[in-house]
């Protein structure tokens, strides 16, 4: 089962999912569970008009909790889940993950928290190469000190295993010209160590790096069998998404089932307009029947 989780009620995500729900066969409806508030239902219920959404398996939920639409329909996906399923998560803001008075920075963060696993991470799939992300929203000033931190090898064998076909690493210097030899200076150390291990884990993938980032867009190795490494959001994304648009798939590493979701956010002011492009969340629902 493909369980899609609503995300912010007020977003565009729901339009996206029954626009592009009806540009796949119908036979393929069945596969889809949606988790969906009232709130949310009242505000798209016209997509119901269409009898063939019929075999949507809608699952509705009345929220009497403190909490917002967004984390409810999260906590009620991940309940029912299984390792065999997958989630889609469409996008809501950073300040509907507030639980228990904590405010997490998005899906990823909660993850980490809900299954006590400070290795899960977020990849992105893309037709022209993949994205891992070692860090995400934390500020800059931080970014060193949490890669000091964390099991980077395990993000990283994460990352791989999840992409069967992947021949090549290529990771991104984390200062300037990988800190030009201790010129600037020698946060990027830490490479040399972390590369032989993988090396040695994975002697089928041709390993580059650390390559200055901003060198990235002229290199001759990217294709659909590439994983690009960064040490942090903007890093990766800039590159990324200058390249795929709303192509690319946001997916979850880590985690005992295939979490997937749009990579565009929740637009409120295309919020019923009809004006959004559906691209990326019909690119998504693909690839998650292509993995079911």
């Amino acid at each position: 089962m493909i369980i899609v989780s609503q995300g912010h009620e007020r977003g565009i995500g729901l339009e996206g999912f029954f626009r592009s729900l009806l540009c796949l066969p119908a036979m393929t409806y069945s596969q889809f569970e949606l988790i969906i508030s009232h709130k949310a239902y009242e505000f798209h219920k016209h997509y119901f008009k269409n009898p063939a959404l019929k075999n949507l398996n809608l699952n509705l939920f009345n929220n009497f909790s403190p909490y917002s639409d967004t984390m409810q329909a999260l906590e009620i996906s991940l309940n029912k889940i299984s390792p065999k399923d997958i989630l889609i998560t469409l996008p809501s803001s950073k300040d509907q993950f507030i639980d228990k008075h904590y405010q997490y920075s998005g899906h990823t963060d909660f993850f980490r928290s809900f299954y006590r696993d400070g290795n899960i991470s977020m990849l992105f799939v893309g037709s022209r190469f993949h994205a891992l992300l070692l860090t995400e929203h934390i500020s800059i000033s931080s970014v060193h000190e949490a890669l000091l931190s964390m099991q980077i090898n395990e993000k990283l064998k994460l990352a791989i295993n999840a992409l069967p076909e992947l021949s090549k690493l290529i990771i991104l210097g984390i200062d300037p010209h990988c800190g030009d030899k201790g010129v600037i200076s020698h946060v990027d150390d830490l490479w040399p160590k972390l590369i032989f291990n993988l090396e040695a884990s994975f002697p089928h993938l041709e390993i580059i790096g650390p390559i200055s980032a901003d060198s990235l867009i002229q290199n001759p190795n990217l294709d659909a069998k590439t994983l690009v490494v960064s040490a942090y959001h903007d890093q990766g994304l800039s590159l990324f998404k200058s390249i795929h648009g709303h192509l690319g798939i946001n997916r979850t590493v880590g985690l005992p089932f295939v979490r997937l979701s749009p990579d565009h956010g929740t637009a409120f002011d295309l919020f019923q307009s009809g004006k959004m492009s559906i691209i990326g969340t019909l690119q998504t629902m693909n690839y998650a029947l292509q993995l079911s």
